[in-house]
């Protein structure tokens, strides 16, 4: 113990004697300790603006270590809102049924005919009549411009079916060849004569070249085929375009040497004009004209004071009920479709008394040379081709004694035994 004490003696002796700065160095490292103590206090938070919880997302925890003290707070991360995705799980595709297509117009079809004294309108006036039996309501729509029809009819949703003259269907075709891509037909109709009316001493048609003939307005049906006539017959006349009550006005003052009128038998326009000392001129039926027209009539029974007993040689073109062949609009293809059948449907509506007399020169199975027939109408008519042929088989099953069919005129006596058969089954 004496010598411990003693060893401890000398030591500070020694420190006091070699390192005499010792004394200062141990108070400056007792300031440096406590100024470290006095960083470890806890740090300030800094006041950010206020931002609402909802546009930001919390990112992460940042931890602070000071002097074994540890600081915690949140950072938002302004600059990137966060945006909450859902969880998506996959799931199969399943094939649904098409939800079905919904019409504005709630079915309603137009059909666009001539003007209102024309054949045109009376027809589509049966039409609409027939077919609204079938829950199908149709609205004429007058337009004596046949090529704008054919526009509309092709191009525009206002118009969904349209009866057109075949000549008219020609020159459309003539002057747009991609029409018959478009436009098709429904059934092929009756035939419109062709009426040339003259008070003058004029007994031949080409005594017409130069004179002032009137037609009706432009694009109309009658001003096609008057302008389309004269010039496969090479006939120049001065053609003038006004409706058929001005143009007989016109042709009684004798303003006008002849009045052209393309409508069918028993025409109210022309049954009015007894008395008026007109009469009719003959068309000649020439080569230049045999491939788009036919041969017809104009029968004195008919017009009285229009032909003689003899009747006048003329032409007729055909009518057609024209409709487009495809459209983009789901709803107008199903509405012309439901119109095609219903029209082939009730037809014989349309044989009844009081309608238009043409309707019984129908022949719904009549094709139209270089036109294509609307998918709808194709198929009701195969269809009702395969009744028919089942039909004249259970005629011909309980009349054996009737098919003695070996010409022609016996298919002609047979069919006409079959057809009476079936309206007596049907009544």
């Amino acid at each position: 113990m004496v010598l411990r004490a003693l060893i401890l003696i000398l030591c500070t002796a020694a420190a006091t004697s070699v390192w005499p700065s010792a004394t200062l160095i141990a108070p400056a490292a007792a300031a440096v300790a406590r100024k470290a103590v006095k960083k470890s206090a806890p740090l300030p938070l800094v006041h950010r603006k206020v931002v609402l919880r909802k546009h930001f997302k919390p990112r992460k925890v940042v931890h602070v270590w000071r002097k074994r003290r540890v600081w915690r707070h949140r950072v938002h991360d302004i600059h990137h809102p966060a945006v909450r995705r859902p969880i998506v799980k996959p799931t199969l595709k399943r094939p649904t049924t098409p939800a079905p297509v919904a019409d504005a117009r709630g079915g309603l079809v137009t059909i666009a005919a001539g003007g209102l004294e024309g054949t045109d309108a009376r027809v589509a006036s049966d039409i609409s009549t027939a077919v609204a039996d079938a829950g199908v309501q149709v609205m004429p729509v007058l337009n004596p411009d046949s090529m704008q029809t054919l526009n509309d009819l092709a191009r525009s949703p206002v118009v969904d079916v349209a009866l057109v003259h075949s000549d008219v269907l020609d020159l459309a075709k003539k002057q747009n060849p991609d029409i018959v891509k478009k436009i098709g037909y429904i059934a092929r109709l009756f035939d419109e004569e062709v009426c040339v009316l003259t008070n003058r001493p004029i007994a031949d048609l080409h005594q017409l070249e130069g004179k002032k003939v009137g037609v009706d307005v432009a694009g109309s049906s009658d001003a096609v085929t008057a302008a389309n006539v004269f010039g496969l017959l090479s006939i120049h006349p001065q053609l003038v375009n006004m409706d058929t009550s001005a143009a007989l006005k016109e042709l009684e003052k004798g303003d006008l040497d002849a009045v052209v009128i393309v409508a069918g038998e028993h025409d109210p326009a022309l049954l009015a004009l007894r008395g008026a000392g007109l009469h009719a001129l003959p068309v000649p039926y020439d080569p230049p004209l045999q491939s788009q027209y036919f041969p017809a009539k104009l029968a004195h029974a008919d017009y009285p004071d229009l032909a003689p007993a003899s009747g006048v040689d003329t032409i007729a073109v055909g009518a057609l009920l024209v409709a487009p062949l495809q459209d983009d609009d789901p709803a107008r293809q199903n509405r012309i479709a439901a119109f095609a059948r219903a029209f082939l449907t009730k037809f014989d509506a349309l044989l009844k008394p009081g309608r238009d007399p043409k309707w019984k020169d129908v022949n719904l199975a009549a094709d139209a040379p270089g036109w294509r027939r609307i998918p709808a109408a194709e198929t009701w008519l195969d269809s009702a081709q395969a009744n028919q042929e089942q039909e004249f088989d259970a005629f011909v099953a309980s009349h054996p004694a009737s098919v003695t069919a070996s010409s022609e005129a016996d298919h002609e006596r047979l069919f006409r035994e079959f057809v009476q058969w079936k309206h007596k089954q049907a009544h």
